[in-house]
């Protein structure tokens, strides 16, 4: 019943979009050119058919059954044309003359879609006799089926809603993204993406979802009067910092565009590497001017201070030549008194010892080291300095080494496994030496292997006696000819 009344004054409610349009195209290109003219001609256009549609209507014959399809397809136009202007009214007017021409592109969407949701649920129930709510019943599967789907754009959309509310995001406001180091205006609040615009005049388009959840710093706004921002420079180590502080303050207050309320100032701020960092506080009115700006001080703290005479500093590294250094360190002397007193060398001479002590190693084991492990090749004699060694044979604890003893010594001149595991107690100071530094000595004085056989010979029946190693006391024939004869072969000596 509604929409046959509709019908019957069609012409007339299609004639008030019509001429509604008409006016502000007119008034637009007469008086005001900034009178915004979005959808006008469409409806003008979609009126005008749909006026025309009504009179041939009216004037032709049309068969019963394609009636309800025409008035149907009358319907939509109307509805069309007055959810147009209600979205004109609304939106291009009120919201345009309430914010002042500077409507969030969120908002504004957000209006729209509201109107025309509510337009289109109107037509389908006067025009189609559907039960919006039907609608929405039989389509909760789909709904939310869809929801999943569209996840990140409706994060993106519920985000939007905060920053909406957010008088920190507000328009004309300049924040800074320190997670990607964007800096910018905030020139409009989309569905899904916050468009800034840099001071090089580029646009960056931020997803809300990206602005909610990370950390942004808000610099200030156009309509605010004054933003604070910081500078920093540095100076060299030389410059003193009273007087390099009145400098940078002189430069600061020859900037026009720099506030003289609040006045500016300058602070030490650091110690820096290669100089001395100094944070130069001022104001302006728009930081949309800050490039222009830090131009105009940077350029005048360089001549300032360079007329005082003195420069900027910039990384420099000191180079120290030096000849690298063993960690542990032993005089000669003292070797060479240790050697002396190591009963198995005694055949050697003093000479040959001082010979011997240049080609020796300072070892330092910490407490659970090994020295040696038993088994294992070894082709070096061990003389302990000072500490306490561990020595086990099979697993076993068989006795202790202190300062001036010495282990090993069959593997140096017979070239043995070690018959023994040798563990640090403690710190213990060690020399250490090899078959190739006693290999010169034997080889330029062939006698000196006797001498060496027989202190071998009388070490190893010691051993026998005392059992200090008793599980690998030597077994056999322990002679001083036979151990001759395995010094010589180890040594390649004929």
């Amino acid at each position: 019943m509604t929409f046959q009344i509709l019908l019957s004054n069609d012409i007339t409610l299609l004639l008030i979009p019509l001429a509604f349009f008409l006016l502000v195209v007119v008034l637009r290109a007469l008086f005001a050119k900034n009178l915004p003219i979005s959808k006008a001609w469409l409806t003008i256009k979609v009126a005008g058919f749909g006026i025309l549609l009504s009179i041939l209507v009216r004037s032709l014959t049309i068969p019963p059954d394609i009636t309800p399809y025409i008035e149907e397809i009358q319907g939509v136009i109307l509805f069309f044309c007055m959810g147009n202007v209600l979205a004109y009214l609304l939106v291009d007017s009120y919201l345009e003359f309430r914010m002042q021409g500077q409507v969030p592109s969120f908002l504004r969407e957000l209006m729209l879609l509201s109107v025309y949701l509510f337009v289109a649920a109107t037509a389908l129930r006067v025009i189609f006799d559907i039960n919006v709510k039907s609608i929405l019943t039989g389509t909760t599967f789909l709904a939310a089926a869809l929801a999943i789907a569209f996840q990140s754009t409706l994060v993106n959309v519920v985000s939007g809603f905060h920053i909406q509310a957010d008088k920190g995001f507000k328009r004309r406001t300049w924040v800074w993204i320190k997670d990607k180091d964007i800096e910018g205006e905030i020139v409009n609040v989309g569905f899904r993406h916050t468009t800034l615009l840099t001071t090089a005049e580029h646009k960056v388009y931020i997803p809300n979802n990206f602005l909610i959840q990370n950390i942004v710093h808000t610099i200030g706004n156009r309509d605010e009067k004054a933003t604070g921002i910081n500078l920093k420079v540095q100076l060299q180590y030389s410059f003193p910092p009273e007087r390099a502080m009145t400098v940078l303050l002189n430069a600061l207050r020859d900037v026009p565009e720099i506030l003289p309320e609040p006045a500016p100032s300058v602070r030490l701020d650091w110690f820096m590497e290669s100089g001395v960092q100094y944070n130069l506080r001022f104001y302006l009115e728009d930081y949309g001017m800050i490039l222009k700006v830090r131009n105009a001080i940077l350029t005048r703290v360089w001549y300032a201070v360079t007329r005082e005479g003195f420069s900027f500093p910039f990384p420099h590294r000191e180079i120290i030549m030096r000849e690298s250094e063993p960690p542990f360190r032993m005089s000669a002397h003292g070797i060479q008194w240790n050697l002396r007193q190591t009963e198995i060398l005694s055949p050697l001479k003093d000479e040959d010892l001082d010979e011997l002590a240049k080609r020796v190693h300072l070892r330092i084991f910490g407490q659970g080291e090994t020295v040696v492990r038993q088994g294992e090749e070894g082709n070096s004699l061990f003389v302990n300095l000072c500490g306490e060694l561990e020595v086990s044979v099979d697993g076993m604890k068989v006795g202790m080494l202190r300062g001036g003893e010495f282990f090993g010594e069959m593997s140096l001149l017979t070239g043995e496994k070690r018959r023994a595991t040798v563990v640090a107690a403690g710190e213990v100071w060690i020399i250490e030496i090899t078959k190739g530094a006693l290999e010169p000595i034997v080889r330029s004085n062939p006698f000196v292997v006797e001498g060496l056989s027989a202190a071998l010979e009388r070490r190893l029946e010691k051993i026998k006696e005392v059992q200090l190693f008793s599980k690998t006391a030597p077994q056999g024939d322990v002679r001083r000819d036979t151990m001759l004869v395995k010094i010589k072969n180890f040594f390649g000596i004929p």
